[in-house]
């Protein structure tokens, strides 16, 4: 967690799912932005210990309730089985299934940044470099 006068920021890192993200979310209740792994996680029987999923990922963003969360480790390089781009359409479909609006859990493209500011709620700014 890093915690800064602009808010605070969770980096997930490699994770796989549990009941660690709701300990977490008991401590920590004002998350700005969550960095969350959704890429390099199949096969599931060899990758869920230590790689979430697109519906993992999406339930850890239902528990830890960040503002926004945006969605990493992927597209750099192949390292498991799933397709590329894969993980991103299994997103698109999880946030769907679980009603949460696309804006909340965003996927950056390669050299894409986001401005969050304090006042997240009232503004949120994302900008391609040409």
């Amino acid at each position: 967690m890093i915690e800064s006068s602009q808010g605070q920021i969770y980096f997930a890192g490699d994770t796989g799912f549990g009941k660690f993200f709701e300990q977490i979310h008991e401590r920590f209740q004002e998350i700005e932005v969550a960095l969350i792994p959704i890429g390099a996680y199949e096969p599931r029987w060899f990758m869920s210990p230590v790689h979430l999923n697109p519906e993992d990922a999406v339930r850890v963003h239902e528990i830890l309730k960040p503002d926004l969360s945006i969605g990493i480790h992927i597209g750099t390089f192949h390292l498991s089985d799933e397709g590329i781009d894969t993980p991103i359409l299994q997103l698109e479909q999880a946030l769907k299934d679980h009603g949460i609006d696309a804006e909340k859990f965003v996927v950056l493209d390669f050299g894409e940044t986001i401005n969050v500011q304090a006042s997240f709620h009232e503004s949120l700014h994302s900008a391609r470099p040409d």
